[in-house]
């Protein structure tokens, strides 16, 4: 066969790559995309490239294209290899034929002949003998052994039933574009390649990838088997009858591609594709072993080029092959769309909004100088860096940090949060002047030498909140911009969440008048896969997933910046333009940029100053936030109310939440299209937690949509009538225990003594709410329950208690599936409202679920507030 690369252009060159039967690969920027794939792939023995993108699905459509191929080509699988490893008895698939309409069927192998008459043995001979049953022998001649397959699958019938036809598009396309004899057409393949990919963009992409030569088509699914993994499953996508090992496994966990790539025997893993920003960013500390491993022929590791973490990933690999859409590389790599269809006009108003992209700084009047600003931080890090130790100087440096923060960023007067924190639509912070005064009374156990550095604090945010207390620049500008766009998407990205409340009121009345249509989202939160045509960002605000220098999802975006800003703002659009000149002067393929070093401003040195001042603040109160939830939860003197906790989540949002022994978590499992219950204690890192949206009094989202949906009669008088019997037993329980004054333990002694087996552990899990426990494992423990507590009637009808709790631990087992299928539906667009819970949920889900990734989780022994358990929430 022709060399590797050769082969590969050939194929690629002549077939359309087509989505949903859209065609994509005829566009100069991806054909030069393909171009850098096939001169990377196997330029030396261990190759390694990353890829900066657009974010269109399309990359990711022409990285699998290629992987495919590139398994075609490595394989070295011949019919008498496959032959050669049977054993008498092995069961194994033989198709009738390799063209169209074909038809595979199960035998058994008996082994090898040279004539009718001889018994099989295991020897190779001139024919391979295979049996189906009682149905007589059937005597193949080596020519025809390439259609015979292993079969891996646990069906026992000797037949074909459950085989469907093969379409015989393979053959054509192996025969037609790779030139391929019949004899030397194999079904199997002895390489593989580890993808690590989000289980949606993987389900777009492996249902809807095909290749057109001529007026023919052939699936990815016909071409390679390929399966999706989780933790403990493999689910194959369709056309793999032979349940073969599969030639693309996708996962999408760092950690199960690491075993998928280490496991003895089987295909060898000829390549490893990891595409995604959060997946590369929670990955970062494992997939440099993966991406190390010498035996692998090819790594591509692909995210958007607006990610905050695209510097570092470069700059992580020194001489990795880079493919970066840089403004720079698409003026020169692409070209108005050739072949119109959702595809290519996504990808062509990504390329546009890289070219096009503006950032417009509008500066505003300041209610403090940057001198006074950088007095402000100063101070700040003097007390921090302070010998003294003492809870309110954590307290104190934490509010005041957050204090100013929101006075720098709000697109609303104080006066207006403070209306929602009293009418409780925000649940979530203290009033701003409330904080202040927290912040004066910490400043007050101050040893003297601090006092002079606090009150400089104290002053500048007092400063801040009597000039923003009814009036604020930036809402002001806000709405001229909004006023200015009519008919307009536009973005308003906040920094934390809560922000929505206000900014949506405020903005309300303009934005229907011009017709606008208007997002809000935190920087956290931000897809940078949407497109708007413009965005407004409410000061220097940065994230996870959204930077106003990066951010290609419009072509303009408006800063909103008080004088003190601009100065930091400068500096990052210096910065980022060295960022552009690196990944222009590391692409592959060359790129001619016009960069000039920049000369430094005079107030270069005095950012740098501010921004290292910010970085240590930002670390320390990381650190000693749980302690700042205790000191700031109560004002002095009230009754504390508090949990313990057992675990320390902080989210992608930049949001906490305080999880309880007995709570279990709701969390988002793509691969089952569901929702799963998970104990606290089996969390991890990654993990996507689905929350009620509703305050802090309704956390279980389950409950709330079930209650909700009773309220407006979407459920049977079956389930109705269930659901208020099956907490029957709980609520006698609870009245028992209070009015009694017994503990669980005496409780779980008493049943002890009548024979009941139960903890006192138990006990506690039925009582805790968070614990989502509808009804006791046995019938005897509800019996138990009526006996003690003396209710007759509970006793009589134990039995239908307990049944109804099981209809609706099922009624709950459908919501938990139909969430997970509403929000992954909501990504995907396949959302199936035929069942009539799905539909319920669907139309409910987004307006009471909130959907949080965890960044990272600590295990801790501690309490908090009752009021902050079991919940996102934000700590400022």
């Amino acid at each position: 066969m022709e060399p590797i690369r050769e082969a590969m252009n050939k194929i690629i060159k002549s077939c359309d790559v087509c989505i949903d039967g859209n065609v994509i690969s005829q566009e100069l920027l991806l054909a030069t995309f393909s171009d850098f794939i096939l001169s990377t792939i196997e330029k030396e023995k261990h190759n390694v490239s990353i890829v900066l993108h657009t974010g269109s699905v399309c990359f990711d459509a022409i990285i699998l294209a290629c992987a495919a191929v590139s398994n075609l080509l490595y394989n070295q699988t011949n019919a008498n290899d496959i032959i050669s490893q049977l054993i008498p008895g092995d069961v194994v698939l033989y198709y009738n034929s390799n063209k169209s309409n074909s038809k595979a069927q199960r035998y058994t192998f008996k082994g090898f002949v040279d004539s009718p008459d001889e018994p099989p043995r295991n020897e190779t001979g001139t024919y391979v003998w295979l049996t189906q049953g009682n149905s007589g022998r059937l005597l193949l001649p080596s020519a025809c052994w390439n259609r015979i397959v292993p079969y891996w699958g646990n069906a026992s019938s000797m037949d074909g039933r459950g085989l469907r036809r093969d379409s015989g598009n393979r053959y054509r396309f192996l025969k037609s574009v790779l030139g391929l004899g019949e004899e030397e057409i194999i079904r199997i393949s002895d390489t593989s390649t580890v993808v690590i990919m989000a289980r949606d963009t993987a389900n777009t992409l492996v249902n809807g990838l095909s290749f057109r030569f001529g007026n023919e088509e052939v699936r990815l699914t016909e071409l390679v088997p390929v399966s999706y993994f989780t933790e403990n499953e493999e689910y194959p996508y369709g056309g793999n009858p032979a349940k073969s090992e599969p030639v693309l496994k996708i996962t999408g966990k760092v950690s199960k591609a690491r075993e998928l790539l280490l496991k003895r025997g089987g295909n060898k893993n000829v390549g490893l594709i990891v595409s995604g920003d959060s997946i590369i960013r929670l990955g970062n500390s494992e997939i440099p072993e993966l991406v190390e491993r010498q035996s692998i022929q090819y790594v591509y590791l692909c995210m958007h080029i607006n990610s905050d973490f695209s510097e570092k990933l470069v700059s992580s690999y020194e001489n990795a092959s880079l493919f970066a859409c840089t403004k720079d590389f698409l003026l020169s790599n692409s070209l108005d769309v050739k072949v119109k269809n959702d595809y290519t006009n996504q990808l062509s108003a990504q390329v546009n909004a890289i070219i096009d992209h503006e950032v417009i700084t509008k500066e505003l009047p300041s209610y403090l100088s940057w001198e006074e600003y950088r007095k402000f931080k100063r101070a700040m890090f003097f007390i921090k860096e302070s010998d003294y130790e003492s809870d309110s100087k954590d307290s104190f440096v934490m509010q005041a940090f957050s204090l100013m923060n929101l006075f720098k960023t709000a697109l609303f007067s104080m006066k207006a949060l403070e209306s929602f924190i009293d009418s409780r639509e925000i649940d979530t912070v203290e009033k701003p002047e409330a904080r202040l005064a927290k912040i004066e009374d910490c400043a007050n156990s101050f040893p003297e030498y601090l006092h002079e550095a606090a009150m400089t604090v104290i002053e500048t945010l007092e400063t801040a909140y009597l000039l923003l207390v009814d009036h604020s620049a930036k809402e002001d500008t806000m709405r001229e911009i909004i006023s200015q766009n009519f008919g307009k998407s536009i973005a308003i990205v906040l920094p934390k969440a809560y922000y929505a409340t206000v900014v949506k009121s405020s903005m309300d009345d303009i934005a229907r008048e011009n017709s606008c249509d208007i997002t809000l989202v935190t920087a956290n939160r931000f897809n940078g896969d949407s497109l708007y045509d413009i965005i407004i960002v409410s000061g220097n605000v940065t994230g996870a997933r959204f930077d106003a220098l990066r951010c290609q999802s419009a072509q303009c975006v408006f800063a909103l910046l008080y004088d003190f800003e601009k100065y930091q703002f400068k500096s990052r659009i210096r910065k980022s333009v060295q960022t552009e000149h690196l990944f222009n002067q590391r692409s592959t393929i060359y790129i001619e940029d016009e960069y000039e070093e920049q000369l430094l401003d005079p107030e270069e040195s005095e950012v740098d100053e501010v921004e290292a001042i910010d970085a240590d603040l930002t670390n320390y109160i990381g650190a000693t936030y749980l302690n700042t939830v205790h000191n700031n939860s109560y004002s002095p003197g009230a009754h504390k109310s508090v949990a313990d906790i057992v675990a320390v989540a902080k989210f992608d949002t930049d949001e906490v939440a305080f999880f309880t022994k007995n709570y279990k978590a709701y969390v988002l499992d793509d691969a089952e299209r569901s929702v799963k219950e998970v104990d606290v204690t089996n969390l991890s890192d990654g993990d996507i937690i689905v929350f009620t949206r509703s305050n802090s009094t309704t956390r279980d989202i389950v409950e709330n949509l079930l209650s909700d949906m009773m309220k407006n009669k979407l459920v049977s008088a079956e389930v109705e009538d269930a659901y208020y019997k099956a907490g029957w037993w709980k609520s006698v329980l609870t009245k028992y225990l209070k009015h009694a004054g017994c503990s669980a333990k005496t409780l779980a002694d008493t049943m002890i003594e009548n024979g009941v087996s139960v903890q006192e552990a138990t006990i506690r899990t039925w009582l805790d709410d968070d614990a989502h426990t509808v009804r006791p494992r046995k019938l005897d423990s509800i019996q138990q329950i009526a006996l003690i507590a003396g209710d007759e009637d509970l006793f009589d009808n134990a039995e239908s208690c307990y049944a109804a709790g099981g209809v609706i631990y099922k009624v709950r087992r459908k919501i938990l599936k139909a969430i997970g299928q509403a929000i992954l539906g909501e990504i995907t667009g396949e959302n199936d409202n035929s069942d009539p819970i799905m539909r319920a949920v669907s139309e409910r889900v987004g307006n009471a679920a909130v959907v949080l990734q965890i960044e990272t989780i600590t295990f801790v022994n501690d309490t908090v507030p009752l009021n902050t358990i079991n919940r996102p929430i934000s700590v400022d």
